[in-house]
């Protein structure tokens, strides 16, 4: 039998051996702390950096609904009412002059889907946007053609804002429609020339100013 005897005073360690094995565990585990640690440092530095954005905008929005609320006050005085309704009088002639009926009928002939057609068209002024509301009643026999004329109108320069109202089925015996929509777009205004012209010359002569 043979008997395997240690007489050291201290038991051996393969100490080169046990650093092999978690030495590379170690360095991995620190270069993920330093990661981490980084990563933390910079989130914090960009949500600061959010953080004073959002504090300046919500600055600058209180500011301009204080002003608003002064221009609301000034404008419901009793000694401005007059000056008030004439202004809502005058633009509302303005909403109207601006409605044309050749521009309407041109740009919609030029956008109608098959199997629809036109049988009404009214305008109707927005007190409060000022802005003109074409109604449009059409008919045909697809829905997909009335989706259509929703789409082409939004891409049209005249209209904005376009969507299906109302959906009726029709049955009438003189006419081959099976269905009927009710329409609403708003009217969009052609700018003359001159006025775009004019506008581009207030605004250079302002920046010009204000160097």
């Amino acid at each position: 039998m043979r008997l395997n005897i240690n007489l050291a005073t201290k038991p051996y360690q393969d100490v080169r051996r046990v650093l092999l094995q978690w030495g590379g565990l170690v360095l991995l585990l620190a270069v993920c702390t330093l990661g981490l640690v980084w990563f933390a440092i910079s989130t914090w530095r960009e949500s600061r950096d959010v953080n004073s954005k959002i504090e300046a905008l919500e600055s600058e929005i209180a500011g301009l609904n204080r002003q608003q609320a002064e221009a609301l006050a000034v404008l419901r005085s009793p000694r401005n009412v007059s000056v008030v309704e004439t202004s809502k009088f005058l633009n509302g002639l303005i909403a109207r002059k601006s409605f044309s009926w050749t521009r309407v009928f041109m740009q919609l002939e030029e956008i109608m889907p098959p199997r629809l057609h036109v049988l009404s068209i009214a305008p109707v002024l927005q007190p409060k946007t000022n802005t003109v509301e074409v109604h449009l009643t059409v008919a045909g026999t697809s829905r997909e053609s009335a989706l259509e004329l929703v789409k082409r109108l939004e891409q049209s320069p005249s209209f904005r804002d376009a969507k299906i109202a109302e959906e009726i089925e029709a049955h009438e015996k003189e006419s081959t429609d099976t269905i009927r929509f009710q329409l609403t777009a708003i009217y969009v205004p052609r700018i003359p020339p001159a006025a775009i012209a004019e506008t581009k010359t207030v605004k250079a002569e302002t920046k010009g100013g204000t160097r």
